[in-house]
């Protein structure tokens, strides 16, 4: 049963939503190929990059490759979106980014009130 505050949570994850969200396509990967038993999907979400913190072991060296900028995150809202499951090495592309970048998942946290936030290595 949800708790008294989600609707309220809910209606300011979408105000926020309809001035900083951008399209964004999924693509669901599998040991590297493409998921056929996930289909791909474009949705709109918060796409934050160059946020300047570690997201990842500072010790990695996946992280200079992947990170030149700063961290990317995607937020995205789960009431719109209730049946999106992300896995880490999934890739995401900013459709309505200039020069449409990508990004890999390299992790999901399902734990945030509201929001799926997915931290993000550039491709």
């Amino acid at each position: 049963m949800p708790a008294a505050f989600h609707e309220y949570r809910d209606r300011a994850v979408a105000t926020v939503d309809r001035v900083m969200a951008e399209g964004i396509a999924f693509y669901f990967m599998r040991g590297g190929v493409t998921d056929p038993d996930r289909d791909n999907v474009t949705i709109r979400a918060d796409l934050r990059v160059g946020t300047g913190d570690n997201a990842i072991d500072t010790r990695s060296r996946n992280w200079a490759q992947r990170i030149a900028a700063g961290k990317a995150q995607l937020h995205v809202d789960r009431a719109t979106n209730p049946r999106l499951t992300v896995r880490k090495g999934d890739r995401i592309r900013a459709i309505e980014r200039v020069g449409q970048p990508f990004f890999e998942v390299l992790r999901a946290d399902d734990r945030a009130h509201g929001r799926l936030v997915l931290e993000l290595g550039e491709i």
